[in-house]
């Protein structure tokens, strides 16, 4: 269990030994609540489980076992607004397989299907950081043409709590997405320039010749024990999911309707990541920062005003 939130003595309740496939103790779990939240995903197949059992088979017995559950209100559901059910990707697919089978087991349920999230540990921003700061090349599939609307993990939480607010949000559908519609070729020169990096290592690679370089990897992580140093966007099912564009439908649920302003992600809180990743420092390159913080010695020495 890497996530612990904040809460008072008894509020906390840590489930040793829970799995997906422990119905039991899920159902034991879930007895008390009103309200029932699934944030449960992946980003890669393993030897244990499948895209299937993650997003289509547990959210498909989730929703059933809240639906018999007495004093369960409200079941919030967190799915991808990729999903498809003619998606080329499997993990797309299993999103919508699941987003399914929730709507029938659990009619008034509030399903969300976010564009990419950004926020502190998370999979898209830190993926491509440690790519661009560390690997000696960034691989941009096809260019990095898919276009998305990444959004702050804040706002997808103020989106959750004002669902709860209101019986408007029962059996609908909300399509998130921030305010800006960016390539990923364009997200990552983003990263470049907050780490101040003047080289641009990206290197477009064609889609058919990054799936068939991930294919071994792809083979062993369904036969082998996770291993150390997984990375999803080195997975053949990510080069199909990012074939297709990651935009909020013309139409759909959103924001708007929960009277949510969501955040730019290129600019303030969703980029403070990154700048505490530069080499140096976080305030190399700001000199006016900079300055404020060198000793009176070293701005005497270069001649630099200093306070009396």
């Amino acid at each position: 269990m890497t996530l612990k939130q904040m809460g008072d003595l008894g509020q906390i309740v840590l489930l040793k030994g829970w799995h997906i496939d422990n119905d039991d103790m899920t159902r034991q779990a879930i007895s008390r609540s009103n309200i029932v939240v699934n944030l449960i995903g992946s980003t890669l197949e393993t030897r244990n489980f499948s895209f299937d059992d993650v997003h289509a088979a547990w959210p498909a017995r989730l929703a059933a076992m809240a639906q018999e559950t007495p004093k369960v209100e409200r079941l919030l559901h967190f799915s991808d607004v990729g999903a498809a059910a003619e998606h080329p990707s499997a993990r797309m697919r299993s999103k919508a397989a699941g987003d399914a089978a929730v709507r029938g087991s659990f009619p008034d349920a509030t399903i969300f299907k976010p564009a990419p999230i950004i926020g502190d540990e998370d999979d898209l921003l830190n993926n491509l950081l440690f790519q661009v700061k560390f690997n000696a090349s960034v691989w941009m599939v096809d260019d990095g043409a898919q276009r998305f609307q990444p959004h702050h993990v804040t706002d997808v939480a103020r989106a959750a709590a004002a669902s709860l607010e209101t019986h408007d949000a029962k059996g609908q559908d909300y399509c998130l997405g921030g305010p800006e519609t960016i390539t990923m070729r364009d997200y990552v020169s983003l990263i470049q320039d907050c780490l101040h990096i003047l080289e641009d290592t990206t290197l477009y690679v064609p889609a058919a010749l990054a799936k068939a370089a991930y294919a071994p990897g792809d083979l062993l992580r369904r036969k082998l024990p996770p291993m150390p140093g997984r990375n999803y966007m080195y997975t053949g099912d990510y080069v199909d999911e990012i074939s297709r564009d990651k935009l909020v439908p013309e139409g759909s649920l959103g924001y708007a309707d929960l009277g949510i302003l969501p955040m730019k992600v290129t600019e303030g809180l969703p980029i403070e990541a990154i700048r505490y990743q530069r080499t140096g420092g976080y305030s190399f390159g700001d000199s006016k920062a900079l300055a404020k913080s060198l000793p009176a010695s070293v701005k005497r020495y270069f001649g630099m005003p200093t306070p009396q």
